[in-house]
């Protein structure tokens, strides 16, 4: 399987960065962090304000999640979805062959 970056890597800390990550529905997050857990959330399309979703990732790990193409995004020291500094990078991908 062939990961391809479709844009920039951006950074989206706390809810008042929210992005779509370029209305991406397959996105790449990376922890940079050398040490500490970050969280990545997810809010609910109808209203742009409730999480949905939170996962946490590990220093320098990264991870694929699919979302709805519309669908805002944020970065998180605390599973909460409180605390700057998470140091998430989101990168828009498609997959191939």
């Amino acid at each position: 399987m062939i990961i391809e970056p479709t844009g920039l890597t951006v950074s989206a800390d706390l809810i008042s960065n929210k992005t779509t990550v370029s209305n991406s529905e397959f996105v790449y997050c990376c922890n940079r962090r050398s040490s500490g857990i970050s969280y990545v959330q997810l809010l609910d399309t109808s209203d742009d304000t409730t999480r949905t979703a939170s996962f946490a990732i590990p220093p320098n790990s990264g991870l694929v999640i699919i979302k709805k193409a519309g669908q805002f995004i944020f970065s998180s020291q605390g599973a909460g979805g409180s605390g700057s500094g998470s140091n998430i990078g989101f990168t828009p991908i498609r997959y191939g062959s």
